[in-house]
């Protein structure tokens, strides 16, 4: 419960600093998605075309068996909520990433009562050491 508030609260600062940086959205940018993986995870990076640097923003999945892209297919959720959040940055020229946690869609499958919450920060961390 706590990480899906952490994940709300990420979402609404991120809201509140793009109203307050008054970032204007360029019509008709274009997403671009790009296969990463690292250290067992399996993830997308996204990007506006045309934009090779600049703010990355890191979209970790809620808890559960949340999907990179903010889907649970053993809990009947297909929102695709977190990808259509990358899209939506891309369009303010914002770069994201997001990867399925250990155990998760195409990553390392990992036994449960061996997955730790210093496992993910590890993950996280060295997820963003890689942006």
């Amino acid at each position: 419960m706590m990480v899906l508030r952490d994940t709300i609260l990420a979402v609404i600062v991120l809201a509140l600093l793009c109203a307050i940086a008054d970032i204007r959205i360029a019509a008709g940018q274009t997403m671009i998605e790009e296969a990463w993986s690292q250290d067992g995870l399996v993830g997308t990076f996204a990007k506006p075309a045309g934009v090779a640097r600049g703010p990355t923003v890191l979209i970790l999945a809620g808890s559960g068996p949340t999907d990179r892209d903010g889907n649970a297919p053993a809990l009947g959720l297909a929102t695709n909520t977190y990808r259509l959040l990358a899209a939506e940055l891309a369009k303010a020229g914002i770069r994201s990433l997001r990867y399925d946690k250990r155990g998760i869609g195409a990553s390392e499958r990992v036994a449960e009562q061996d997955l730790r919450v210093d496992r993910y920060v590890a993950d996280a961390v060295d997820a963003v050491r890689n942006l």
